[in-house]
């Protein structure tokens, strides 16, 4: 995904974050905040061997995921550097989706996908969620283009 500016209105209450080394991080990015640093959507995987694993790694990776998101990349960070990045904490998002139906007031999250390993998530595409627990937002608006909505950020770690 290239670096997208995906802020739309409201107060963005920008914060600085260390980025760190073998993380690339692009303008748009949904982040979290683990060991010290800033890290995209991406990197947060779970091990899912069997079938029947998959359901509830999806739902173990959507927790954790919400209660360290931090905000949305304001700035880029290529994976050989370590720097400080602006992330916004707060404001309105324009974000792809993949035609779902939202609502304004739906709780939204990352979209999550299976790989040969695992589960993960993505970094600057979101969907409905459905509970609190893994929601990094709230739909504000469905945009007139069918593949993007507006999303109102929340920041657990922020509260």
């Amino acid at each position: 995904m290239a670096n997208v500016m995906r802020w739309r209105s409201g107060a963005m209450k920008p914060s600085r974050f260390a980025s760190g080394l073998g993380y690339e991080i692009e303008i748009g990015d949904m982040l979290f905040f683990e060991d010290g640093i800033a890290k995209p959507a991406c990197v947060m995987r779970e091990k899912a061997a069997l079938a029947q694993d998959i359901r509830v790694s999806f739902k173990k990776l959507r927790e954790k995921f919400s209660a360290k998101f931090i905000g949305v990349a304001m700035e880029s960070s290529p994976s050989h550097e370590e720097k400080q990045i602006l992330v916004a904490v707060a404001g309105v998002f324009e974000f792809d989706c993949f035609s779902a139906t939202f609502v304004c007031r739906d709780h939204i999250r990352p979209e999550n996908f299976w790989y040969s390993g695992g589960v993960r998530l993505e970094n600057q595409n979101v969907t409905l969620a459905n509970d609190d627990a893994t929601a990094i937002g709230r739909c504000v608006e469905r945009t007139k283009e069918a593949e993007r909505v507006l999303v109102d950020i929340f920041c657990k770690r922020n509260k």
